[in-house]
């Protein structure tokens, strides 16, 4: 039985146990998936422990996707290029991080089947997440990329790891950005807007949000499942996607690089949209 869980900070609302429980029992799987709430100063306490308590592997989510690599032993070649990981697997004490929000993007933008080739894009946050989306574009045709972050010093950092042909401009963000957002074709929100429990749960960027059936919307975040971004989108009939499908797909290969086996993806997305139906509902 493998000891298996997730490690963020004010993560109450994370359903990433359900996912894997429900692929663990789809494969009969006798694992168990934990849910670890640590802050910023207890991030190296939490990796001894890891270590003394043989637990074999676990994801990572808001805030730690940069900040705990400096107390990871090894890093996956794509992890070390994105500067962020959401897995670990624990083999014999030493810790290999890796980055499965790549691949969730990757299978979100299939799952979108639009051609972003000589597309202007906006990317909302530089964290983590916004790491690998920037990390997936560097592999498209796209024409331009804005970022737009509340503070310009991280964003300016963020640009940094893009090596791309295409020009990059960074912005703060306020009023003035809603320009450059509504006359892109793709925006993308990689931060906590919206999310369900966070300090922002029910708001947007303090931006001028004019959406056409021109633009297609990538919101990251996947509870609630109609963000208000989202719901902007549905107003104004353009393309859109939430967070749940990246979110489902990086979990399956985080629990393939752990267990050795693909998990059926049909399961683990019924799962999650169950999970979020029945939380809306209360």
């Amino acid at each position: 039985m493998k000891k298996i869980g997730i490690l963020g900070q004010s993560i109450q609302h994370s359903i990433s146990p359900i996912l894997h429980e429900a692929a663990f029992n789809a494969l009969s799987i006798e694992h168990s998936y934990t849910v670890w709430d640590v802050d910023q100063s207890s991030l190296k306490p939490f990796i001894d422990e890891v270590k003394e308590k043989s637990v074999d592997g676990f994801n990572i989510t808001i805030p730690h996707k940069e900040s705990i690599m400096e107390y990871i032993d090894e890093l996956d070649l794509e992890a070390q290029s994105i500067g962020a990981i959401n897995t670990v697997m624990n083999k014999d004490g030493i810790l290999t991080g890796y980055n499965t929000d790549l691949y969730g993007i990757r299978k979100t933008f299939e799952l979108l089947e639009d051609d972003i080739t000589g597309k202007n894009v906006t990317l909302l946050g530089s964290g983590g997440a916004a790491k690998s989306i920037c990390y997936y574009l560097n592999s498209q045709n796209i024409a331009s990329l804005s970022i737009i972050n509340r503070s310009e010093q991280r964003a300016q950092n963020l640009i940094q790891n893009i090596l791309s042909d295409y020009p990059v401009s960074v912005h703060v963000l306020d009023r003035d950005a809603s320009k450059i957002i509504n006359n892109s074709d793709i925006i993308i929100n990689a931060t906590p807007y919206g999310m369900a429990g966070s300090s922002v749960e029910n708001t947007l960027p303090p931006i001028d949000l004019q959406l056409s059936e021109k633009h297609l919307v990538f919101d990251l975040v996947y509870n609630p499942v109609m963000t208000p971004l989202l719901q902007l989108a549905k107003i104004a009939k353009c393309k859109y996607i939430g967070g749940l499908d990246m979110l489902v797909y990086q979990a399956a290969k985080a629990f393939e690089i752990w267990n050795d086996v693909y998990p059926d993806i049909e399961i683990m997305l019924n799962a999650g949209r169950n999970a979020l139906e029945n939380e809306s509902s209360y």
